[in-house]
């Protein structure tokens, strides 16, 4: 068994790097383009954060932001996406607990994000994106990691109505997509 995610997108790189592996209204990537693009901002995140805790993103949603959740991965870090049409107090509320050791926006959100970032610093995906790919660095995040990890943390409402994060680890989904495609047959 592989022992994380980006080992399926690397595997799926080699033998169809052209094909369309996303799209939306707006644009389309290939799985070549996903894994560059996610090895980018991996190799930015991996320079800047040096600390375990996980990294939030309040973006859009479309698919660049999936490119973004690989490259957090990348990076050694667990994602959380907060959906930026909530309520103030509510993304005030998840940052407070989740205590993030950085947030990625863009620069449409920038302002906002970083006026509830608090002591978290603010990236923009525009930046990380334009960096180099450290292959070394990666692999020695990759060196650290095991299948156990936490990969995404998202949050519920939780009965209180406090959001309260639910993790879920790189095992927990791989095991959840190799039944599914079991059971679906596809």
């Amino acid at each position: 068994m592989k022992k994380n995610v980006l080992e399926w997108l690397e595997d799926i790189s080699i033998t169809h790097y052209d094909k369309i592996a996303y799209y939306d209204k707006e644009n389309e990537f290939s799985f070549g383009q996903v894994l560059e693009g996610a090895r980018k901002i991996g190799s930015s995140l991996a320079l800047k954060v040096n600390d375990e805790r996980p990294i939030a993103i309040i973006l859009d949603r479309n698919v660049e932001t999936i490119i973004t959740y690989l490259g957090v991965v990348y990076s050694g870090h667990a994602y959380a996406p907060i959906d930026k049409k909530l309520p103030i107090q509510r993304i005030t509320t998840i940052l407070s607990t989740l205590n993030p050791s950085a947030i990625v926006t863009d620069n449409a959100n920038f302002e906002l994000v970083e006026e509830l970032a608090g002591d978290s610093p603010v990236y923009k995906i525009e930046d990380l994106k334009t960096g180099e790919t450290d292959l070394e660095l990666l692999n020695k995040v990759r060196d650290k990691m095991v299948i156990t990890d936490p990969l995404y943390i998202i949050f519920t409402s939780g009965s209180t109505g406090v959001p309260k994060g639910v993790m879920t680890s790189h095992m927990s989904l791989m095991c959840y997509i190799q039944s599914y495609t079991k059971v679906m047959e596809i």
